[in-house]
């Protein structure tokens, strides 16, 4: 058992519900896969100390070395945790069910997709390890809609970055939200089932990601250069 923890965001609904049922089966999936990598799981409805949930569960949300969400259902109170978690910047990978339509504030970052079924479902062992060990090793994964803002409000704040240069900062952030949306509004059908029929050859929504990753990473080496003088 290793010592790192690993916190659990999900709807779960009444005892014996559908949703407890389905989200109990998915953490069950991803827990041998979690283990393995040396993470502690801990789920919500499990906690057994003393003292209120709700602050262990922040408490968890906060510190803990790796949070998984799931989306499905859009959960008011998974929507919070995982608001919580991008306001400490910490790694958390998002996994949701085909057919959840996320909101625009967090419909950029990555998701994992998956069935609600045994096949779909298992398939998220592979897709989840990888993240979480690509969340747990790279900067990147720290970046969110929350760090965004506020990393763009202090670089136009700071005094030693010349207005010309602020100035072409934003624009680039302004075309990149208006690119990233037309590019999911466009193969929004091939994000939400794409990976259900096994058209990712087609649709490579990836390759469109990974250009969006490549035009976000060029600002972010252009203030970087500015900064430095």
């Amino acid at each position: 058992m290793g010592d790192k923890k690993c916190f659990i965001i999900t709807p779960l609904g009444e005892d014996g519900s559908d949703i407890r049922k389905n989200a109990e089966s998915v953490i069950a999936i991803i827990t041998p896969v979690l283990k393995e990598l040396g993470y502690v799981v801990i789920e919500p409805h499990k906690i057994d100390d003393t003292g209120s949930i709700t602050q262990q569960v922040i408490n968890n949300i906060l510190h803990d070395d790796m949070v998984i969400a799931n989306l499905t259902g859009l959960n008011p109170n998974v929507m919070y945790e995982l608001a919580v978690r991008h306001a400490a910047r910490k790694p958390v990978v998002c996994i949701a069910e085909n057919g959840t339509l996320l909101p625009f504030d967090i419909k950029d970052d990555r998701t994992i997709f998956y069935d609600n079924e045994f096949g779909g479902v298992e398939s998220l062992k592979d897709s989840v390890k990888n993240m979480v060990m690509s969340a747990s090793q790279t900067e990147e994964a720290f970046d969110n809609p929350i760090y965004r803002t506020v990393a763009m409000e202090n670089l136009m704040k700071d005094k030693t970055v010349d207005r010309s240069t602020r100035d072409m900062l934003l624009a680039l952030s302004e075309r990149l939200d208006n690119i990233s949306d037309v590019i999911l509004n466009k193969f929004a059908h091939y994000f939400s089932v794409s990976i259900r029929e096994q058209k990712l050859q087609e649709a490579k929504p990836e390759n469109i990601l990974t250009a969006l990753e490549r035009l976000s990473n060029t600002a972010e080496f252009i203030k970087q250069r500015h900064k430095k003088g």
